[in-house]
């Protein structure tokens, strides 16, 4: 996803607008914006009379392996440093209960910066 327009481009598109000089196609070509972004904007200011984005949606879902349960994955890496990411993910499993996917684990192995060097 991008990022915000700044408020004071939103603020100079829909001044521009407000003149009335320009059709709002006009406006997005000057601008160099979305008709469709121009409409937006225009229904965002008469409808909250402000431009200001609305903050960013997420959260998404939480880990799978939750903050607590960190140093039980740290120490199986360092207990068999051997481990695939899909025996570190069914190991997880016997030990906690909990069924995580191996992309849930490798997440997880990333995120402690656990890099994990098998031999052969």
């Amino acid at each position: 996803m991008g990022w915000a327009y700044s408020v004071d481009l939103r603020e100079r598109v829909i001044g521009a607008c407000d003149l009335g000089e320009m059709t709002d196609e006009e406006v997005a070509e000057l601008f160099q914006v979305g008709e469709a972004t121009v409409h937006r904007w225009k229904r965002l200011k008469r409808e909250t009379g402000s431009l200001v984005p609305a903050p960013p949606r997420g959260g998404g879902m939480p880990p799978r392996v939750s903050p607590e349960q960190c140093d039980l994955v740290r120490a199986m890496v360092k207990e068999e440093p051997d481990l695939t990411i899909f025996e570190a993910a069914a190991e997880f499993h016997r030990r906690t209960g909990r069924s995580v996917s191996p992309a849930a684990m490798g997440r997880t192995l990333r995120k402690l910066g656990l890099t994990r060097k098998t031999s052969r």
